[in-house]
């Protein structure tokens, strides 16, 4: 079937007699082509390459020999340098005959040759001829490249194997086999000497079972072959694939094999790691919870036989994610690195081994968790318990130095120390099941932690009837943010030296629909725990911005609003725009809101707390440090916060004038502060005798039952009112103040 030409073939023709172009311009063109003509060769160069410049290739180029300047031959030679050259027919016509102008053309990379004069109706046919077969072999070099492609993306090698004369063959191609196979002939012994030396038995066998073969059955061996250059070894699938027979006859050899090699190395290596992944941790090289799983089965059935005890620790460093938030996850990896490194290497040698026990029977959970089971076959197992989990409490109890701390950018270690809360089950008295044990070695974690940290406890039936409840009141607290069961209340701040309201506190409180209310220190770590901590302190943050907002409105003299914030709220990455956005929304004033933090919260992460206060204080807020003198502070940092307010905590003000030395720590942090020009709040002022001596000392606000319990929303302003008519109120304690409801609450992170 003749091909369909879908274009107007383009032919350049080259003469520098001026009555052969217009022939060839004036036949070619009848008989289908597009004409476009030169008189020497530097004409034919340019227009070729402006031809494919404008997307119009010349398909075929018709070269006078002799002309002047440039002749033929050289014109052809440049013709084929050029990129849409290489392949294009060329056919080159000469007034003289013989054998020599013939042989120079092709010498030189014509496509064809034809002698003058020319015959225009047959140099049509054979343009059409040439062009067709100049397709035809592009088309195949073409599928030549794409199968070599293919065959260097799936590293795959052709081999022949002449048995009579006892070489390999291989095709040469790129990859790391070509190290060793460059196209030349090899004999089995040098094929067998670059395997790796644990193989080379198996491909011996493998040759001499392919040259036995009568039939042809394929067969393939996987073996490593090393790089000669640096002993790397390489996994190769060789299969042999087809027998040429020397003969026809039933039973004759085989005289020639051929097959394929395939370079597999980064398909076993990808499967090997998917093989690791599916059963290993691979920060720490643990196994991961499904293998853990089917080890314990596999553990339980074993110490059911032998009548064994069993026990399964489950163990959570203790503020992990504070050491996240602090110094970065990279930092966290290493701390939990050495954690796992310090458990399975000494503990392990010199409490465990002895019983069987190894890496195996360790595992990480996820996040800070590990898991750990030994067999305790002693008379008083949980004794034996006891005596590991204080032995990795020893472990852990010197500093984690962790190398290359950037953030710093001192290049110095971090001093870092740890605890972790330990939950211990025992087999068979806590569950028989590896589902029931790893449940309550969880619960006996978390009861650990909920008791203060840093200790190891023994599951206990009592801990499932706790759990179950905490659990139900985590699900209730959701429910209570979102059916606004919170409320705010807000504690007056009176100034120690007119009486008047300078500010109210917000502080949360649940009115729990069955329970009644709820005591802040109950719920406000059970949100921190579970996540929920986040939308509360948002909605908290909104409530309190809005009634600062309405008061305002209501014509209430300026006062501040008070806010706790959480570390985790705090540590948001956009805290700042979050805060933005609440005032923005709001419409509040942001000079009349204040913002509390902890020193713990902003001591944690110095560096990255002082360019979050400093945003925060360009939005116009006043930043106060709460609950001061509990935590650390480094006054070196202390300074460099843009702070308005020291609060004096209320475990201080209690016992001053009673207690010498709560006494000389109050008068201190009142005297820094000063010193640093702060404003000092003393929270917690219950009595007249607190109260005088704080006044003597100059502090200048105070807050505590003494003047009001917390109050809700609706009764500030009456409260605000009475104490600007009535400075007396001053040495009035406020009634039933001591009484009340929330007496010595407590505030752990939020607004409690």
């Amino acid at each position: 079937m003749a091909e369909i030409i879908t274009k107007t073939p383009l032919v350049l023709a080259v003469d520098d007699d001026v009555i052969t172009r217009q022939l060839a311009q004036d036949m070619l063109t009848d008989q289908g082509f597009e004409i476009i003509t030169a008189a020497d060769g530097d004409s034919a160069l340019a227009l070729f390459k402006r031809a494919s410049a404008e997307g119009r290739p010349v398909d075929v180029v018709l070269l006078d020999v002799e002309m002047p300047g440039k002749d033929g031959y050289e014109v052809c030679k440049l013709i084929r340098r050029l990129a849409d050259g290489r392949n294009v027919p060329i056919i080159m016509i000469s007034g003289r005959e013989g054998a020599d102008a013939a042989k120079r053309a092709y010498d030189v990379a014509a496509t064809d040759f034809s002698n003058k004069p020319t015959n225009w109706l047959v140099l049509a046919q054979r343009l059409h001829y040439v062009m067709r077969a100049s397709k035809a072999v592009n088309e195949l070099k073409r599928n030549h490249q794409r199968l070599a492609d293919a065959q260097n993306a799936a590293k795959l090698h052709y081999w022949e194997y002449d048995i009579e004369a006892g070489y390999f063959y291989f095709l040469r191609t790129t990859g790391s086999i070509d190290t060793f196979q460059k196209g030349q002939l090899q004999t089995v012994e040098e094929l067998i000497r670059h395997t790796h030396p644990a193989d080379r038995s198996r491909l011996e066998a493998f040759a001499k079972k392919i040259t036995r073969r009568i039939s042809p059955i394929s067969s393939s061996i996987e073996h490593r072959v090393l790089d000669p250059k640096d002993k790397e070894s390489f996994r190769v699938l060789l299969t042999q694939g087809h027998v040429d027979f020397s003969t026809q006859e039933f039973g004759s050899a085989p005289k020639r094999l051929i097959g394929i090699s395939q370079d597999i190395t980064d398909i076993r290596r990808t499967e090997d790691r998917i093989q690791r992944l599916a059963h290993f941790d691979e920060l720490t090289g643990l196994y991961n919870r499904y293998s853990f799983k089917e080890n314990l089965q596999t553990a339980l059935e074993l110490n059911q036989a032998a009548d064994n005890k069993l026990a399964i620790f489950h163990i959570g460093i203790d503020g992990f994610k504070r050491i996240n938030e602090s110094f970065g996850h990279h930092i966290g990896d290493s701390v939990l690195q050495e954690f796992v490194q310090r458990l399975s290497g000494d503990l392990l040698a010199n409490e465990i081994v002895d019983q069987g026990i190894g890496m195996k029977n360790m595992a990480r959970l996820g996040g800070d968790e590990c898991i750990l089971m030994l067999t305790c076959n002693r008379k008083n197992p949980k004794l034996y318990a006891s005596r590991v989990a204080e032995r990795i409490k020893e472990k852990l109890a010197t500093a984690f130095y962790i190398a290359a701390e950037r953030k710093a950018g001192n290049g110095e270690d971090l001093e870092i120390f740890v605890s972790a809360s330990i939950g211990i089950a025992m087999y068979p008295d806590d569950g028989q099941d590896e589902q029931t044990l790893l449940k309550n070695a969880d619960t006996a974690l978390h009861n650990a932690k909920d008791s203060g940290k840093n200790q190891y406890q023994f599951y206990n039936d009592l801990m499932s009837v706790t759990g179950k409840a905490h659990l139900e009141l985590e699900t209730e607290l959701r429910r209570a943010i979102e059916h606004n069961q919170l409320e705010l209340y807000y504690q007056p701040q009176v100034s120690a030296s007119s009486g008047e309201v300078t500010g109210v506190e917000a502080l949360v409180r649940w009115h729990h629909p069955q329970r009644g209310m709820v005591s802040p220190a109950e719920f406000i770590p059970l949100a921190e725990e579970s996540g929920l901590i986040l939308p509360m302190s948002d909605w908290i943050m909104t409530q309190a911005c809005q009634q600062a907002k309405a008061w305002s409105d209501d014509g209430l003299p300026p006062f501040m609003v008070s806010i706790n914030l959480s570390g985790i709220q705090f540590r948001q990455s956009n805290f700042e725009q979050i805060v933005e956005q609440i005032f923005i929304h709001t419409g509040v004033d942001p000079t009349r809101i204040g913002l509390e933090l902890t020193e713990s919260v902003v001591m944690g992460d110095a560096q990255n707390t002082i360019a979050t206060l400093n945003a925060l204080k360009e939005l116009g807020v006043k930043l106060s440090i709460d609950d001061f003198g509990t935590g650390y502070s480094s006054l070196s940092y202390l300074q460099k916060f843009p702070l308005d307010t020291l609060k004096v905590d209320r475990s201080f003000i209690k016992d001053i004038g009673e207690n010498s030395d709560d006494t000389a720590i109050t008068e201190a942090i009142i005297a820094m502060g000063h010193s640093l020009g702060l404003e000092i709040i003393a929270e917690g002022v219950e009595t007249q005798a607190q109260l005088d001596f704080l006044r003597a000392r100059s502090c200048e606000i105070i807050q505590g039952f003494f003047f009001s319990r917390p109050l809700p929303a609706s009764e500030i302003p009456a409260f605000v009112s009475a104490h600007r008519q009535h400075s007396s109120h001053l040495n009035t304690p406020a009634k039933n103040g001591a009484q009340d409801l929330f007496e010595n609450e407590n505030k752990p992170t939020s607004s409690a």
